[in-house]
């Protein structure tokens, strides 16, 4: 399926860019729209994977040739997202989801994922986070890279962390406000905001969940491999949004000790089990099995890294299913699937359930 891409830019004035260089910065917010577009007589062959970022494609390679990422190789990607196509016509009836990338996690990274949601029939707006990815794209061809402040930071800095969550809480409710400026400006019409989903991995599964919390409009939730630590589960819960949870292979103290910090590992499992029974409405706690930390992105295929195609497959169906069943309306979609390896189901101690 042909899809679109346009970029839109955020200014909230209220509120001061927190690692900007200058002292008067104010918040920006760079989002990427991803829409079904119409397909043409000509130019529907699949794009250039780093035409993503255009256009600042050649300092978006340099930055991750530094990281190891093989040049030839990650030109030889392709993705069906077209910068700018013409939206197809039945967008204005198309439900929108919300997506939070990782933290350092450029927000159009997960084209695996997007691509799916977008052949479902939803909007999906990629909320990015300056100063915080390892790069972001701005379409006026400004390339603005990872502050030094944060790139420094340490994990079990909570001070440091909680600010990042706020922000990113903050520029997710933003843009839900702003909806009709995407819409108006980018298509000629509002954007539906009623019933909307968001999806969040890790840092942005936080956000993702704390924005919920906060916004009534926010209508299903999807969490992966989110930081359990750094939730607020303080207090009395009416959230009933559903909720699908889904993790790594490695979920209990025992697998997780050597790939957490020890200073780490026991918030981060007591905030699962929290959340386990903080949450009211419908919820399903999955385990991906074979699946790493940034599995639930597109760097492992930046990497060439073997069988990750197979756990996007599984990983982006579950995720499909769940905002059909939830945000669009489909009787039993998630809860009627037939789930198999590489998808199990866990319990609050993320141990597998056996049926």
């Amino acid at each position: 399926m042909r899809i679109g891409q346009k970029l839109h830019v955020f200014f909230d004035g209220s509120r001061k860019e927190p690692y900007g260089e200058a002292d008067n910065e104010i918040r920006s917010i760079l989002t990427s729209i991803y829409y079904p577009a119409v397909n043409s007589n000509h130019g529907d062959e699949d794009k250039i994977y780093a035409e993503l970022f255009a256009p600042c494609q050649a300092e978006a390679l340099e930055l991750l040739k530094s990281m190891g990422v093989d040049e030839s190789f990650f030109l030889s990607l392709k993705t069906s997202a077209h910068r700018d196509a013409e939206p197809n016509e039945q967008l204005q009836e198309a439900p929108v989801i919300l997506l939070s990338p990782a933290f350092g996690v450029v927000k159009d990274m997960y084209m695996f994922l997007i691509e799916k949601l977008v052949a479902c029939g939803f909007i999906v707006v990629a909320v990015g986070a300056t100063y915080e990815s390892i790069f972001s794209a701005f379409p006026n061809g400004t390339c603005i890279i990872q502050a030094e402040a944060v790139s420094r930071q340490a994990r079990d800095d909570e001070t440091f962390w909680q600010e990042l969550l706020r922000n990113r809480v903050e520029d997710i409710r933003y843009v839900i406000g702003h909806l009709d400026d995407i819409g108006e400006r980018g298509f000629g019409h509002r954007l539906s905001s009623a019933g909307i989903g968001i999806v969040g991995h890790s840092l942005g599964g936080a956000a993702a969940f704390e924005a919920a919390k906060k916004e009534e409009r926010i209508a299903a939730v999807i969490m992966l491999d989110p930081s359990f630590d750094l939730l607020d589960l303080s207090g009395q819960t009416n959230f009933m949004q559903p909720v699908l949870v889904m993790r790594q292979e490695k979920c209990t103290s025992e697998e997780l000790e050597g790939d957490i910090s020890s200073s780490i590992v026991e918030p981060f499992l007591a905030g699962y089990e929290r959340l386990y029974s903080y949450l009211q409405g419908y919820t399903a706690f999955l385990k991906v099995e074979g699946a790493h930390h940034l599995t639930f992105c597109d760097v492992p295929l930046h990497n060439d890294e073997q069988d990750v195609v197979a756990l996007h497959d599984a990983i982006r169906e579950s995720a499909a299913l769940f905002m059909e069943e939830f945000i669009m309306g489909r009787p039993k979609a998630f809860q009627e699937r037939k789930p198999a390896h590489p998808i199990a189901a866990i319990d609050h101690h993320g141990n597998v359930k056996h049926k």
